[in-house]
């Protein structure tokens, strides 16, 4: 028999509280946490294959520089190509008198195409956007001088450029 003024031990304010989370309250935080996650990799997920987009046209643009440097002091003529390793000769590579280093592909590490035709070039990436490999060709020629990476279009600028010819 109890005492009618005694209290239940787990009702009493003097016994000791309950410590921890409930296993709901434990399943909501993870889930919550599992929902966020996947948000933030869906949305970051695309921006590095736009980096390294953005590497290889800056990569471009950098030997574009450097074979116009190399134009201009060699006679109106472009090098044959864009770094011989094999000859090592300063006066017809670009590097190391033109650009400190070659820069190559950030996913294959290969060298970027380039063909040269009299007094005009191209140099072809093959870019990632939209998942899809599309072809990114700069240059001073009207023509398509490099084939097999998709159909190129010429220009400085690709995004519906056109590509013009330097006045010599």
């Amino acid at each position: 028999m109890t005492h009618p003024n005694s209290r239940n031990s787990l009702n009493s304010p003097n016994s000791p509280k309950k410590s921890g989370f409930s296993l709901v309250e434990l399943l909501v935080v993870v889930t919550i946490i599992a929902i966020l996650s996947v948000v933030a990799y869906t949305a970051v997920s695309g921006q590095t294959g736009k980096a390294r987009d953005a590497k290889r046209k800056e990569a471009i643009s950098q030997i574009q520089s450097a074979l116009e440097i190399y134009f201009i002091e060699n006679n109106n003529t472009y090098p044959t190509e864009l770094d011989d390793e094999n000859t090592n000769n300063p006066e017809t590579d670009l590097v190391p008198k033109y650009m400190p280093k070659m820069p190559k592909d950030p996913v294959t590490n290969n060298k970027y195409s380039y063909v040269v035709s009299g007094k005009t070039y191209q140099i072809a990436a093959t870019l990632e956007e939209d998942g899809t490999p599309k072809a990114y060709v700069v240059g001073n020629s009207t023509t398509d001088l490099i084939n097999g990476i998709g159909t190129p279009s010429c220009g400085k600028v690709i995004d519906n450029g056109s590509c013009l010819p330097y006045a010599l």
